[in-house]
């Protein structure tokens, strides 16, 4: 595909999304006018009102991302992250952890596991359709109860805005496009039903999330990275992540190199929700490197989030910094024994298995200093 037609196609979905906006807009300012220039409301219903729009335009995402886990739970999928705007929920060390995270390309997000054993195209489409089948079935829902309950002026009004917006953002996210180059639930769902290219990756990255979930060494599976991609969507961003993984895993020095590299000419292509691991692992190689000025200069963009991460990946880096950079072995001693205390306890067992090696080999090294 070239990059006249990708240019297109963006632009096509912008232009949807403004088209989109510009709908739920032009009710809600119809609405007001009418209620505030020939009907009896005053300020205080106007500000009563914007919050139950806020409360409302929350209360959807929720529900889309509701139906992604209550779908995903169903056809096996484990939960990695739910994220609603700035709000987060992840698994850390086998626990559930609410924390405040910027987001970047969405308003909400549920990430899940593929099982491992091999499922049919259909539970896959069932997983990511939730998300759209929800928001329309809520929306519907709320103007039969408005039909029956008849709720009058304010109430009235936020029945119809909540369903209005629900539907909106179901019919919305069924359109396929990109945003913050994360797919739309619709750019994975027509191409599962149209057999297109997109699902075919999209189900080689499940099956290798799931393997690589269960324990499996990377190091036995054939990932299929291409480095001539011109503009990478977020599936060759994670096949990306395998690649480096599996250097890691294997000792593989010279294409560890490459793999960072490539994320660094990548970088304006990572998803939000990727940005701050990508940060941690050019920090992480440039630790080992002797690239101080690098490695200071990733530790700072991923700061907020690394102080706080006590997973064993996160642990690791902070471990290695503190010893290449910070000169501080002590503090590395202390955050190689806080990531081996937590390795059992994380939702990747491969990766749990390749993290556990390296602090290990950073022990080793400290020991023979």
């Amino acid at each position: 595909m070239g990059e006249t037609e990708e240019i297109k196609k963006k632009r096509i979905a912008i232009i949807l999304q403004i088209l989109a906006g510009g709908f739920l807009g032009f009710l809600g300012g119809y609405l007001l006018v009418n209620k505030l220039l020939f009907g009896d409301w005053n300020f205080a219903r106007l500000i009563l009102f914007l919050i139950f729009l806020i409360a409302g335009l929350f209360i959807t995402t929720n529900v889309h991302e509701i139906g992604h886990l209550i779908l995903g739970k169903i056809n096996g999928y484990k939960l990695i992250s739910y994220r609603i705007g700035f709000f987060a929920l992840n698994n850390e060390n086998g626990k559930i952890k609410f924390s405040i995270i910027k987001n970047e390309g969405y308003m909400g997000l549920c990430a899940m596991i593929a099982p491992e054993k091999k499922i049919p195209d259909l539970n896959h489409l069932l997983y990511y359709s939730g998300g759209v089948l929800f928001n329309i079935l809520f929306g519907i829902v709320l103007i039969i109860i408005k039909s029956i309950i008849n709720p009058h002026d304010l109430l009235n009004m936020v029945f119809i805005i909540t369903a209005a917006i629900s539907i909106l953002l179901g019919v919305v996210n069924f359109i396929p496009f990109f945003s913050g180059n994360n797919p739309s639930d619709g750019k994975i769902m027509w191409s599962i039903i149209l057999k297109k290219p997109f699902s075919k990756k999209l189900m080689e990255v499940n099956r290798l999330c799931a393997q690589f979930s269960a324990g499996k060494s990377l190091s036995e599976l054939d990932i299929p990275f291409d480095f001539n991609i011109y503009q990478p969507d977020s599936l060759d961003i994670t096949l990306l992540f395998y690649s480096y993984f599996k250097a890691l895993d294997t000792d593989d020095d010279e294409m560890r190199s490459k793999y960072i590299k490539k994320m660094k000419q990548w970088i304006n292509y990572i998803p939000g929700q990727l940005f701050p691991h990508t940060c941690y692992e050019i920090c992480y190689n440039a630790c080992i490197d002797g690239d101080r000025e690098e490695a200071v200069e990733y530790y700072k963009k991923a700061e907020k989030i690394l102080i706080n991460d006590k997973d064993v990946n996160g642990l690791r880096v902070k471990a290695y910094y503190e010893y290449y950079v910070n000169k501080n072995i002590n503090v590395s001693k202390f955050f190689c024994d806080s990531a081996l205390e937590v390795v059992d306890k994380f939702p990747v067992r491969g990766q749990a298995l390749i993290e556990e090696k390296l602090v290990k080999k950073l022990i080793n090294i400290m020991g023979n200093n």
